[in-house]
């Protein structure tokens, strides 16, 4: 267990699916940039409590956690011929982690915990999927970071502020840190301030290391997560950089984003349970996820089966098809090859297309098999669409199709056991 905290357990993810929405920030309609989904199965371009907890599975270890949780995709850029890759998510781990307020190393309430459940319904979101510069708080900064994972080796007790742009990576790892830190608990976070009703710990060092601003007084479980992605299929040598669905080659956007929905007795039994950590099997007997877990087998198997097609535009980029652009039309916003890629993207066209309207938007429908024409639509970084002529997003090297394909993967025959390395390596201090 963590210094400070009274209960750390984590569960892993496997991802639902990969699709151009996003149901807090462009709720009801297309979203800006692609994202990686892990958690319930039930959602689209919205996602109530009750879609959540109607979902036909989970994708994660514990059944009576039905939060849906996504962050941006990420691709890699090909200087050579100008074309993206999207690489799998191999899987995501959750940790949630009981720190109290603390100050000048000590509890605030060492007799009790003030930690409360989130409760059902809450939106969060962490980071800014437009800020492509250095963080002005250099506090919140320290929530966020990324990891090379070397193959047939530990990666390094540090995590880096920006992507790792290295050549030896088999696993690149992707580090949020939630904020932990509720004006009002009755303030679910809607479209207008689900950025604002949580905010970080007020510290001097890590953010476990702080307490809660007076504004913002209910401590909740910190959240953090570890999105593992696989690059080993990939050289970065010679011309190439990882890079974030949404155009971002150095990581200071890096962004998550969840809609809470546990069981609520049972998550408020597990932030109190100090008999959990990180190497403890949630299934033991004595824990309060006995009989509350499934196999890593059957979360590999859970997927989202109500997928957006957005006409012309391929999201994954994988096998014979290549893009040229990312989807939503977002260009290279940062590094050595801005405006190199050649995409054109039109800042004051109109916003994405309404839920439901999003094949005409783009100038007709389309369906997995369809071809690729020249006319495609897409969100930038800000959300607007393309407002003038843009290439056909993706590129086929051969006769295959290149329509857009949201279907997840397959669950591979033998299920991909986590790197987790079961210990905590954030927030970064």
């Amino acid at each position: 267990m963590l210094p400070g905290s009274l209960a750390d357990f984590t569960i892993t993810h496997y991802e639902t699916s990969t699709q151009r929405i996003d149901p807090i920030v462009f709720e009801g309609q297309a979203a800006a940039h692609v994202h990686s989904f892990v958690g319930a199965s039930g959602y689209s371009t919205k996602a109530t409590v009750d879609d959540l907890s109607k979902s036909e599975c989970v994708s994660g270890t514990v059944t009576g956690d039905h939060t849906l949780y996504w962050a941006p995709t990420l691709y890699h850029y090909n200087e050579v011929d100008k074309t993206f890759t999207q690489f799998p998510l191999e899987s995501a781990v959750t940790y949630y982690l009981s720190f109290r307020d603390m100050e000048n190393g000590k509890p605030v309430n060492p007799e009790g915990n003030d930690i409360k459940p989130f409760p059902r319904g809450m939106r969060v979101t962490a980071g800014d999927a437009k800020n492509f510069k250095p963080f002005e708080n250099p506090i919140v900064g320290r929530g966020f970071g990324f990891k090379c994972i070397p193959k047939n080796q530990e990666p390094s007790k540090e995590s880096t502020r920006e992507i790792p742009q290295v050549d030896n990576c088999e696993k690149l790892r992707l580090e949020i840190t939630f904020p932990s830190c509720s004006k009002d608990l009755s303030i679910l976070g809607g479209k207008e301030d689900h950025a604002t009703h949580l905010v970080y710990p007020e510290a001097v060092g890590a953010l476990s290391s702080g307490k809660c601003p007076a504004s913002h007084p209910i401590r909740l479980p910190t959240v953090f997560h570890e999105w593992v992605y696989d690059v080993s299929k990939v050289s970065n040598v010679g011309g190439g950089r990882w890079v974030l669905s949404n155009g971002d080659t150095v990581g200071y956007s890096l962004h998550a984003d969840m809609i809470l929905n546990w069981d609520e007795e049972l998550l408020a039994k597990a932030i109190n349970d100090p008999s959990l950590g990180f190497d403890v099997n949630l299934d033991a007997n004595k824990s309060v996820f006995a009989g509350k877990t499934i196999s890593l087998d059957e979360a590999q198997k859970c997927k989202n089966k109500g997928k957006v097609v957005y006409p012309n535009e391929e999201a994954r980029g994988t096998g014979t098809t290549k893009l040229y652009k990312l989807p939503g039309c977002n260009p290279i916003r940062n590094g050595p090859f801005v405006g190199q890629d050649g995409v054109t993207c039109d800042p004051t066209g109109p916003p994405p297309p309404a839920d439901g309207s999003a094949a005409s938007a783009a100038g007709g429908s389309a369906t997995a098999g369809s071809t690729a024409s020249t006319s495609a639509a897409g969100a930038q970084a800000t959300g607007a669409t393309a407002g003038g002529s843009a290439s056909s997003s993706a590129v086929s090297t051969t006769s295959a199709s290149v329509a857009l394909s949201t279907t997840a993967p397959a669950a591979a025959s033998t299920t991909v056991t986590p790197k987790l390395f079961r210990r905590y390596m954030g927030p970064r201090g």
